[in-house]
């Protein structure tokens, strides 16, 4: 049997936990380059004195990239989960409307609010990419 095989992960557990956790998790795992299942399983074996390293698995698009192009990727990525969460946001917004929840008057904050952050958003994408318009 080869070491490569004799590595090879073959056992599975399946994990829950708060999104507290998950996050504090995540946050190191981004810190090292890693997966947070790589950040796991770097505790794991470091609770267990194992002497096996944990590998350090990184995506095939990511391996040659700069560290500042792997900042720029991660920006761009939280760019997109703050525009997901915006038009989130805006669904509820239009579904309090309707349900009588929300004045005309706060609906009509809430959206020119909402369509500024969204301008926003459009816009450093824009200066991102190079591109002059949205």
């Amino acid at each position: 049997m080869s070491a490569s095989e004799r590595r090879r992960q073959t056992r599975q557990i399946g994990l829950r936990m708060t999104p507290d956790l998950y996050a504090r998790i995540a946050s190191e795992a981004k810190r090292r380059g890693i997966s947070p299942t790589s950040r796991i399983r770097e505790i794991l074996i470091q609770q267990y004195d194992l002497d096996t390293p944990a590998p350090r698995i990184r995506s095939p698009r990511s391996r040659n990239l700069t560290p500042s192009q792997l900042a720029a990727l991660s920006f761009a990525g939280d760019l997109g989960r703050a525009g997901n969460n915006l038009n989130q946001a805006v669904k509820r917004i239009n579904e309090a409307r309707k349900s009588s929840l929300l004045s005309e008057e706060l609906f009509t904050t809430l959206h020119l609010s909402c369509d500024a952050l969204l301008d926003l958003l459009h816009e450093i994408r824009s200066e991102m990419s190079g591109a002059r318009d949205p």
